[in-house]
Order: structure tokens, then C-alpha cells, then sequence
């Protein structure tokens, strides 16, 4: 049996992180505390812990050059922060523009490698952009999502779930993830909405529709979810 492998930098303790490190900061402040060291010239390290993030998933969903990028310009910017090197963005700007180029190359000669359309697990991370993937495994055992200030569609109508139970984590931060299921599946959500949504808007096969079509047992999907100022929508 496959074992699963999941990424050490998980983007939900990432945005957590740097969350507790904002109010211990306000705190200080507001008691007084004289600190030498100025956390916000820190703020850096999250972008770095995002790239790692990418680069440390499991070789499906793996992103090494997105990673990479986030990591050397949050390095860059980190550096600037503690006057180890001069890194000025009005200068340093054409480098977005290589940067696409490589991109555009890259992709034209080696190709996407997203995440493969028979994975019996799902696991994206959509930030500062988005996406449609489609799954259609017949053994489909749930999965992670999370999109912080990007959004994206997952496809699971030509899945199926053979386990009691398959569960999906999913985490939005100022995004939108829709999530598409067959009519035979049952979905449970368990979900916290700040200053956002989330809506099952599913509808179940009928028992008549069912004795049609006795391959379509009704199947059970579990999302739970935290939605921080976007939504989270699941549908047929």
C-alpha cells in the first residue's frame, strides 16, 4: 500500500505563525515592553515558509519553481530588512520579467506537472492565483486544500469513494474554493466561517434513482473547513 506523504510546512500553521507573532508584537507594544529587535522586519520568513511549502510536497503535487522564487525573493527581502544587503524593488523590477520568461519556457519544453487525474488524494494549495483540477479515481480517500487570496475548482464527478468515510481539510483565507461532487455522494460539513461562508448546496439521489441505478451506493464525504474572510461552496 502507497503511503501517503504529506508537506512538512503546512500553509494553515504558516498563516497561524505569523498571526501569533502579529498580536505577541501588538501586546508588547501595547504594555511598553522596549524590544531591540523589530519583529516586522521579520515578515520575510512567512513568504520563505510558503515557498518551502511547495517545494517539500510529495512529488504529485510538488511546485519547485514557484517555490524556489518565493523563497530567494523572501530571502532577498529579508536580507534588506536587517541592512545585510541593498535590495531595492524599483531596481531590482525586470527581474519579474525574467522571471515570466523562464516560466514560459519552462512550461513550453518540460510542460505542467500538476496534480494527475487519477489521485486518490487531493492536495493544492492555491495562493495569489487559481485553478480547475479534476479527479477520477475510483478509490478517491479525500485530501487537503487551502487558498489564501486565490481561489479554485476541485471535480470530483467522475470519482468515487470506496472507504466509510473520505474527509477534506479545507482552509481559506481572503479566497474561494468550490468543490463539485457526484449526486450519490452525502457530504457532512464541519466548518468555522469568519466573516465568510460556507454553503452545501448538494443535492442527493432520491431512493427511487438509487433502485435505477444500484451501482450509485450514496458514499460519504466529510469537509471541514475554516473560511477567513471568503467562502467555501460545495455543489453537484
Amino acid at each position: 500500500m502507497k503511503k501517503k506523504v504529506s508537506s512538512r510546512f503546512d500553509l494553515k500553521v504558516i498563516i497561524g505563525l505569523v498571526v501569533i507573532c502579529a498580536g505577541v508584537l501588538l501586546l508588547l507594544e501595547n504594555l511598553d515592553v522596549a524590544i531591540k529587535v523589530n519583529l516586522w522586519d521579520f515578515w520575510p520568513v512567512a513568504l520563505i515558509l510558503i515557498g518551502l511549502s511547495h517545494i517539500f510536497r510529495h512529488n504529485e503535487t510538488r511546485n519547485g519553481f514557484s517555490g524556489a522564487i518565493c523563497v530567494i525573493v523572501g530571502i532577498l527581502f529579508l536580507l534588506n530588512n536587517l541592512d545585510v544587503i541593498v535590495f531595492n524593488v524599483g531596481t531590482f523590477w525586470p527581474i519579474i520579467i525574467i522571471i515570466f520568461g523562464i516560466a514560459i519556457i519552462k512550461y513550453s519544453v518540460w510542460g505542467s506537472h500538476g496534480t494527475p487525474i487519477c489521485s486518490d488524494n487531493c492536495d493544492l494549495s492555491f495562493i495569489l492565483g487559481g485553478g480547475e483540477h479534476k479527479f477520477t479515481s475510483d478509490h478517491f480517500k479525500g485530501g487537503k486544500l487551502a487558498a489564501l487570496m486565490g481561489g479554485g475548482t476541485i471535480d470530483l464527478r467522475d470519482a468515487d469513494i470506496q472507504i466509510d468515510n473520505a474527509v477534506i481539510d479545507v482552509f481559506v483565507f481572503m479566497g474561494g474554493i468550490d468543490i463539485r461532487i457526484p449526486r450519490h455522494w452525502q457530504v457532512n460539513i464541519q466548518g468555522t466561517p469568519i466573516l465568510g461562508g460556507i454553503d452545501n448546496k448538494t443535492v442527493v439521489m432520491s431512493k427511487e434513482e438509487i433502485v435505477i441505478h444500484p451501482e450509485k451506493a450514496i458514499r460519504k464525504l466529510t469537509i471541514r473547513g475554516i473560511a477567513i474572510m471568503g467562502g467555501i461552496e460545495v455543489k453537484n
